[in-house]
């Protein structure tokens, strides 16, 4: 779907079905976050499956993209490879508390930046930007941290995601571990329970009783708790919907400049300058370029990419600045010769 106006989109996650069989899609984009809870093997997963393949097939990559952890390491793999995801699919806890402290970092630098061009948030941001940012939606399916510093990253990401376009949806069955964080939730899913939830306006004793793939839905437009059913769709049949984005044509060139840190074949009218200015400052990280040429996330990336392809910066590590790996009389010596 092309993309002319992302100030005010439509980001679909698909629940389930009413018991009218009437589809629940609520936009993401008006509700902001979603926690999922439930007892293990009740419909979590599936549900998470099902929101995505909506998600894709509904909204572009120039409009949304997604960051996915999934510490059970092999629920989330199928979708490595479309344009939609920011990075791979993180498994490795230390990795995702990592891109947990990257969106702190990125939410920081949007605030600051609506703040210096006059604007409220993401929406009245892109309709006077040339550069538009996009939404992102974290996606975390298992959350069992109770460390103090991840559930503080958490906290702050869920107050500034109305203001920033950065979505939270949290998978869960042990609320004990993020008790803290489920006030700042707007809207909430909850399967099946052991009778320990403590939800505002669901009762324990329904939850209870819930059978296997139903569950109770409430957003702050909602009256009271909805009781819906999740569609039963095979995991080979999630994997039929991301075949059509991988890696096809736009899609796989896409996803292969973003996600795989392979390096496009036009350089960024930025790139010599960039160069100059990294080994200048003797550090390199994507947020100085954003902040030196004011562009979005997916541009400065590439930019770095481009840069560690020609040898002046190292590979990722972690949050930590790239190494400078080239003098000025390097990098000139480099430009000269191509």
């Amino acid at each position: 779907m092309a993309v002319n106006n992302v100030s005010d989109i439509n980001i679909p996650i698909l629940l389930g079905k009413t018991l009218e069989c009437q589809e629940m899609s609520p936009d993401l984009s008006k509700t902001f976050h979603l926690l999922i809870t439930g007892m293990s093997g009740c419909g979590k997963s599936t549900m998470i499956h099902n929101l995505i393949c909506k998600l894709i097939s509904y909204v572009s990559a120039n409009e949304v993209r997604l960051i996915l952890a999934d510490p059970k390491i092999v629920d989330m793999s199928i979708y490595n490879g479309i344009p939609h995801l920011l990075i791979p699919v993180l498994t490795n806890p230390k990795k995702i508390n990592n891109a947990l402290s990257w969106l702190a970092s990125e939410s920081t630098y949007r605030l600051n930046l609506f703040a210096n061009m006059g604007v409220r948030n993401i929406n009245e941001y892109n309709l006077k930007a040339l550069d538009k940012i996009q939404h992102i939606v974290f996606i975390y399916d298992g959350y069992l941290h109770d460390q103090i510093d991840v559930n503080s990253i958490l906290l702050n990401l869920l107050s500034e995601g109305r203001q920033t376009g950065i979505h939270i949806i949290l998978s869960s069955y042990d609320l004990q571990k993020i008790k803290g964080l489920i006030s700042y939730f707007p809207s909430y899913v909850c399967f099946q329970s052991n009778g320990k939830m403590r939800i505002h306006g669901i009762d324990d004793g329904d939850l209870f009783r819930l059978p296997v793939g139903e569950f109770y839905y409430l957003d702050q437009y909602l009256r009271r708790a909805i009781r819906l059913t999740t569609p039963d769709i095979s995991f080979q049949s999630h994997i039929e919907v991301v075949k059509k984005y991988i890696p096809q044509g736009i899609a796989k060139e896409d996803n292969r400049k973003f996600n795989s840190g392979c390096v496009s074949k036009e350089r960024d009218m930025y790139f010599e300058e960039a160069g100059r200015f990294i080994i200048e400052k003797d550090k390199a990280s994507i947020g100085m370029l954003q902040r030196l040429f004011e562009i979005g996330f997916n541009r400065a990336t590439d930019i770095m990419e481009q840069l560690a392809g020609a040898g002046l910066v190292g590979p990722e590590v972690g949050t930590k600045p790239r190494e400078v790996l080239m003098t000025l009389e390097d990098f000139m010596k480099y430009l000269n010769e191509e």
